[in-house]
Formats: structure tokens, C-alpha cells, sequence
């Protein structure tokens, strides 16, 4: 509307009047707009409108609900359209112009519209709006139920430890709390239910400990019946076994042939090459020990007390050296290490004459000894101690002791691995000459008397159980055992490597067994 305009109105626009210049505004539920004032009714400063101006086709729009009061100049909303049906139906607005000139729309409060008024339509259709307030204050309620039941729920679910919620009070009000109306908190599971699941529970897993336990027992079967399982033992065409004039007890291999001796003093000689014997005689009572060199065979006679030098191309005995209850024996140079078993030390012997030359007590009874292969020490075992210990080949005096094991009575060396068979304890112990400590200990079987180790296995003599025994040198795992015969006096005891095989004397049975496995 132009400021001419405005003028000539008196500055009251009316609403159900559109300027000729700018279309009305869209008309929002709040305002309230009537057509049809009668000619008699005139807005203070406003031009008069004939009734008869109103044609029945203009659009009637009134307030949604008469219970507001809305400024007619404030932003129109969309408004609930209504279609008077008589002049006395427009009456329900008390007053269009305030006090002020401005047009105001005053629902009376006795007033509705008339019966039987019906919608009209429009150029412009508008939707009905609900009114906001009473939607939003059911949707807090409905919000406020769902929290309450969702807390409720979390309590009865947590049981008895659960807190219980705090009841909700107005922020405005303090909370009155009745005693009589306050129902108690839910106390979770009842402890019958509890009871019940525990009981089944116990029930459950003692039925899985049963099943556990069966199962053990089954693995346990199963595992002694793989033990019993004997291993697989060397086949015939690698066993070849020579006849000899008394018991075998130890053997020595050297460049011309192996000597062999037996408990009783018994004395023979092999040729390699044929597996004959060439030669046998009684040379002591009780031998324990043989050593073959580049000049001479040597033989420890340990009831007789003395050190036998024997030819080794005719056989013959070329001397006899007292020497205490000998039993081991090696080479040291152009001399001789002997062990005195009762005696209780260790002596260096000249070769020539058989005299000690120096010696050193051991604090036990040694049973063998061995020299490294640069010279440097000796190790000796002490079968009563269960130790072995080294003495310095210089200064021959002992330098460490280790406990080995039960009963050690054979030594056999290797690089730096020192392999002890344990008689009385039915072990084989490795020890590191380096670090001089106990690397593996393995099983073998009853009263082991000596090892060696020969085409990359460990070979063991268990001469109480009458076998020969081969293990792999790194896990001890049995790879073959094999029986090779037991008596009362004995069964395979003396072990020595040459021509390719593997040479095992028999105590008690006469024989030498020459052992040549076939690759497997």
C-alpha cells in the first residue's frame, strides 16, 4: 500500500481488503480475519464497507481456536478457514478496531461458529493446524513413562546389587515420599532360580570333568601301549658274530688288529680284514681294561694289581708292572694314565720302565679315564661319587668336579661333548668341555657300561638288559634296540669303532659281535 493510501485509511489496512498493488501476505492460524461487518457496524477511522460488497465467492478466514488473541498486523499464520452461513454468524468478533485505530480480532469467549458451517474452499487452500502445546506436553509424557520403564527394567535385571532408582521428584516441589506407597525395589532373581542354575551348572561341569578325566585315561593307554611297542632292532645281515676263546669284557681297535679282553684274563686278537681270531691266551685273572697303541697292547689286571705289556705280533706278555687295583687306562703322549680303583688317584706312568711319575688323589674311586685329543686334561669318573672331574694334563692337578649321575664307569669324548654312561642309574649324560656342565641326559636301558659315537648316532651298551642301543645324539630319541643276549655274567660291555664298524665285546658269551649298519 502506498503512503497515500495509508492516509486516506486512516492507516488501518483491512484484512480481508487486498491492495490493489501488493497481494496479501499469506495468513498464518494465529490471525483472524472476518469478512461481512454489517453497514450499521463502522472501524473507528476505517472507510466503510458495504455488506453487499462481500460477495458470497470472497474468502472467509477466521482464528484456529478462539481462545487466542492474535494482532492482526503480526505475522500471518496459516489460518482454519471458515464459511459463515448467515450475517448473525459474523458476530462473533466483539470488536475489529482497538483503541489504538489498529484492527483487532476478540473472539468472544460464548461465542462458536454456527451450527452446521463447513469449510470453504479457496483459491488458496490451507491445512488445519492442531494446536502445539497440549501434542508437546503428551510427547513428555509419553517420554517420561518410557524412562521410567526402562529404569525399572535395568533394575530387576541387575538383581539385588543393582542401585535402586531414585524416585523422580519436581525440581520445584520437594518430593513427599509416603512409606505405605513406596513398593520395594526389585530384588533380582529369586534364589530358588539361582539355586537351580548353580545346581546345573555344578552338575555340567562335573560332567565335563568326568569326560576330561576319561579322556586322560584313554591317552594314558594308548601312550603305555606305544612304549611297549619295542623299537625296531638291527636286521640280521648287519650283525656278524666271532667266536673267542674266554668272555669278552673290553677291546681296543689299532692299525693291525683289535685286542680283546675278558674277565678272567682272557686274551685274543682279531684281524679286521677276515673277522678271524689269530690269536688267544690267559694272561691275567680279573682284566678290566685293553689298550691297543702303534707299540704295544696294555692291559690292566686289577686283582692282580699290575700293568701287562703284551706284543701285539706275537701275542706274547713282554712285561708285568705292579701298579694298585688298576681299572682305567689311556695314552698321554709317550706315557700312560692309569686310574687305581681302590687306590683312590689318578697316576701318570712312564711306559718304558712302568713307573709313576706323578699322581693325584681324586677323593673317590675312579673307574675310567680319557685324555683330550690336544692333550690339555684328562677327565676322570668317580663311580662312588657319581662325578666326573678334570685334571690339567700340565700341572696334573684337578681344576672342577660335576655331578654326572649314579654310577659312571664309561667315557667316551667327542669334539667338546664328554658322554658318560651311568651304570647304576641307566643314563647317558652328555657334558659341554667348554662350559663343563650337563647338556642332556637320556634313558637307555639297564646298567649301561660304555658309549660311542660312530656314523653320527649314539651307540650304548646296556649290559644288564642284554641290548645294544642306538639313539639320535641330539634328542636321545631310541632309533633301534637291539637284543643281543644277557647271562649271569654278564651281557654287552666293551664298545671300539674301526674297518668301518662297529666292534661290541660280549661278557659271558664268548663272542665279539661286529655291528656294520646298512644305510636306512
Amino acid at each position: 500500500m502506498t503512503d497515500e493510501q495509508d492516509h486516506e485509511t486512516g492507516g488501518v489496512l483491512r484484512p480481508f481488503e487486498p491492495s490493489p498493488q501488493e497481494p496479501l501476505p499469506p495468513v498464518q492460524a494465529s490471525s483472524v480475519v472476518v469478512p461481512g461487518l454489517d453497514a450499521d457496524r463502522d472501524t473507528a477511522g476505517a472507510d466503510d464497507v458495504p455488506v453487499d460488497a462481500i460477495d458470497a465467492e470472497s474468502s472467509v478466514e477466521t482464528a484456529a481456536p478462539p481462545s487466542e488473541l492474535v494482532d492482526v498486523g503480526a505475522e500471518p499464520s496459516a489460518p482454519e478457514v471458515w464459511a459463515a452461513s448467515s450475517e448473525a454468524d459474523m458476530s462473533v468478533l466483539t470488536d475489529l478496531v482497538g483503541d489504538d485505530g489498529e484492527s483487532l480480532a476478540i473472539p468472544s469467549p460464548s461465542r462458536r461458529p454456527a451450527e452446521g458451517a463447513i469449510p470453504a474452499a479457496t483459491e488458496n487452500p490451507q491445512e488445519i493446524v492442531l494446536p502445539r502445546q497440549p501434542f508437546l506436553i503428551g510427547a513428555g509424557i509419553a517420554a517420561l513413562l518410557l524412562v521410567l520403564l526402562f529404569v525399572l527394567w535395568r533394575t530387576a535385571g541387575d538383581g539385588d546389587s543393582a542401585p535402586v532408582a531414585a524416585p523422580l521428584t519436581s525440581t520445584t516441589e520437594p518430593a513427599v515420599q509416603d512409606d505405605a506407597a513406596v513398593e520395594p525395589a526389585p530384588s533380582g532373581v529369586p534364589d530358588e532360580v539361582v539355586a537351580e542354575m548353580t545346581e546345573a551348572a555344578e552338575s555340567r561341569i562335573a560332567d565335563l570333568e568326568s569326560q576330561l578325566g576319561e579322556q586322560a585315561a584313554a591317552v594314558a593307554d594308548l601312550e603305555a601301549e606305544l612304549a611297549a611297542v619295542p623299537p625296531t632292532a638291527l636286521r640280521g645281515a648287519e650283525l656278524r658274530r666271532v667266536v673267542v676263546a674266554a668272555d669278552a669284557t673290553a677291546l681296543s681297535v689299532g692299525e693291525e688288529g683289535i685286542a680283546v679282553i675278558g674277565p678272567f684274563g682272557g686274551y685274543a686278537s682279531i684281524d679286521p680284514a677276515t673277522t678271524t681270531v689269530t690269536a688267544s691266551s690267559q694272561i691275567g685273572t680279573a682284566a678290566t681294561r685293553v689298550l691297543r697303541t702303534a707299540s704295544a697292547v696294555w692291559v690292566t689286571n686289577y686283582t692282580d694289581s699290575e700293568l701287562i705289556r703284551v706284543d701285539f705280533t706275537t701275542n706274547e706278555v713282554l712285561a708285568r708292572f705292579a701298579f694298585p687295583s688298576p681299572d682305567g687306562l689311556d695314552k698321554l703322549g709317550g706315557t700312560l694314565v692309569i686310574a687305581s680303583h681302590d687306590g683312590g688317584f689318578v697316576a701318570q706312568v712312564d711306559a718304558g720302565p712302568g713307573t709313576i711319575s706323578r699322581q693325584v688323589d681324586v677323593g673317590g674311586q675312579p673307574s675310567d679315564v680319557i685324555v683330550t685329543p690336544d692333550e690339555a686334561a684328562i677327565w676322570v669318573a668317580l663311580f662312588d661319587t657319581g662325578e666326573v672331574i678334570r685334571i690339567d694334563a700340565a700341572s696334573f692337578e684337578i681344576t672342577s668336579r660335576l655331578a654326572v649321575g649314579a654310577g659312571p664307569v664309561g667315557l667316551t669324548l667327542v669334539d667338546n661333548t664328554l658322554w658318560v654312561a651311568n651304570h647304576e642309574e641307566g643314563t647317558v649324560v652328555a657334558v659341554d668341555t667348554a662350559s663343563e656342565a650337563v647338556v642332556s641326559r637320556f634313558s637307555v636301558g639297564a646298567g649301561p657300561s660304555e658309549s660311542v659315537i660312530f656314523q653320527g648316532s649314539l651307540w650304548v651298551t646296556a649290559t644288564d638288559a642284554g641290548e645294544l642301543v642306538q639313539l639320535d645324539p641330539s634328542s636321545g630319541e631310541v632309533i633301534t634296540r637291539t637284543p643281543l643276549g644277557s647271562s649271569n655274567l654278564g651281557g654287552p660291555t666293551g664298545l671300539a669303532i674301526g674297518s668301518d664298524s662297529l666292534w661290541v665285546a660280549m661278557q659271558g658269551e664268548r663272542s665279539v659281535v661286529r655291528v656294520t649298519p646298512a644305510n636306512r
